[in-house]
């Protein structure tokens, strides 16, 4: 008896402590049933004690996203449609989060997002302001705990195209004409039309959509192709519009258009 009295004593602060670490908020499950386990074994259940049971496992049950603002962001870098983002909110809900590491937000394997699991608070966290990358396709939006398998998938989201207006430019099958000699016995004028087909996502209100020559023959092509093929933008409807008899010069390569609206000269597609 007297070698079990220490161990009983042992036992009783376990407990007690452990009941503090509930009403702390910083309870440990695992300490919680040990001492529930010593004092069960020496005093037979004759001890009252709260019953604890292990939580659930850790889960990630929702990824809403909502757009800050609907209007494309550059990222100062006008000709560089690569890092375009959407400014958003992600609220990711979760449950028995663990207690150590991160929350990440993660497009693929790159961390869009991140914060400790000590400021998570209750569920759902909000991820504020997240730079989230354009993309044409849906990509997989990933919520996870560095600490633990834990997360869940949000499948083909898409928060919206790059912020160039002009999203293809490409030469109409089966449109190219034969070789012209442009009236001379000089093979440096000669040339040959196609058709070219722009796409584009807007319109703007005011200016042209035009085609011009780009890289090392943009000259060559211009000078072919004066005054610049252009139409109004005023005149534009749906989603295409096709340049008939585009000259290009034949036997010289390479040879570029770009397609371009005048009022917004920085969003431009190369032929």
């Amino acid at each position: 008896m007297k070698k079990t009295i220490p161990i009983l004593v042992l036992g009783l602060l376990c407990l007690s402590a452990a009941i503090s670490q509930v009403s702390a908020g910083t309870a440990n499950w695992q300490s919680i049933n040990i001492a529930q386990q010593l004092n069960n074994a020496l005093l037979g259940k004759a001890l009252w004690y709260p019953k604890f049971a292990q939580p659930d496992a850790c889960s990630v049950t929702s990824i809403v996203p909502t757009t800050v603002s609907g209007s494309c962001n550059n990222n100062n870098t006008p000709t560089n449609y690569a890092d375009d983002y959407f400014l958003v909110n992600v609220a990711v809900a979760f449950a028995e989060a663990p207690t150590t590491g991160t929350f990440d937000l993660k497009k693929g394997t790159t961390v869009l997002a991140s914060v400790p699991v000590a400021s998570l608070g209750v569920s759902p966290y909000t991820f504020q302001n997240v730079h989230m990358p354009v993309a044409a396709t849906g990509y997989t939006l990933t919520a996870s705990f560095s600490a633990l398998t834990c997360g869940a998938n949000l499948n083909n989201y898409t928060p919206g195209a790059s912020c160039c207006l002009i999203s293809n430019i490409a030469i109409v099958a089966n449109s190219t004409t034969a070789c012209n000699n442009n009236g001379t016995t000089s093979a440096t004028d000669d040339f040959y039309t196609v058709s070219v087909q722009v796409t584009y996502s807007q319109i703007p209100t005011t200016g042209s959509l035009s085609l011009a020559g780009s890289g090392t023959n943009a000259a060559l092509f211009n000078s072919l192709n004066t005054p610049a093929p252009s139409v109004m933008a005023s005149s534009l409807s749906g989603s295409t519009y096709v340049f008939t008899g585009v000259k290009f010069p034949a036997g010289v390569s390479p040879v570029a258009c770009t397609a371009a609206f005048s009022e917004i000269p920085s969003c431009a597609r190369t032929l």
